[in-house]
């Protein structure tokens, strides 16, 4: 089931998830502000409605993205060998997903860590990590 996203084969909130789980509005830890080693992010600001990235090109480098609170982010390339989870950010938007994609939608501005559990550190976001800036 869904409030205020679609879900298919998962549960969201917030969000929808094509097979995977996405909570939103829960409480979770604050990112540190290099997360994922950032101090600069690829501004995809003007990128339209919804951003795609793929979490498997995050594998040995971590990647730095801006957006707008009123953009949706797609992650694809999500497997069994690259899940993603979330560690801190404004609030909770994904627990953890070992399916294809998810799409994130309703971010508030702030900063989002996600990481792969089997090659990435939780804590830093360092190895293959995913940091999300997200402006007004």
């Amino acid at each position: 089931s869904a409030a205020g996203g679609s879900a298919a084969g998962g549960s969201a909130a917030g969000g929808s998830a094509a097979g995977g789980s996405a909570a939103g509005g829960s409480a979770i830890a604050a990112c540190g502000a290099t997360y994922a080693g950032c101090s600069a992010f690829e501004d995809r600001t003007n990128d339209g409605a919804t951003v795609t990235f793929d979490f498997d090109t995050a594998f040995g480098a971590s990647k730095c993205l801006r957006l707008r609170s009123t953009q949706s982010l797609s992650v694809t390339g999500i497997s069994s060998f690259h899940p993603i989870a979330q560690t801190c950010g404004p609030d909770r938007k994904l627990e953890a997903t070992r399916n294809t994609a998810v799409t994130f939608n309703g971010l508030l501005a702030g900063l989002y860590g996600f990481y792969c559990p089997n090659h990435a550190d939780s804590m830093t976001g360092q190895g293959m990590g995913l940091a999300l800036q997200i402006v007004p």
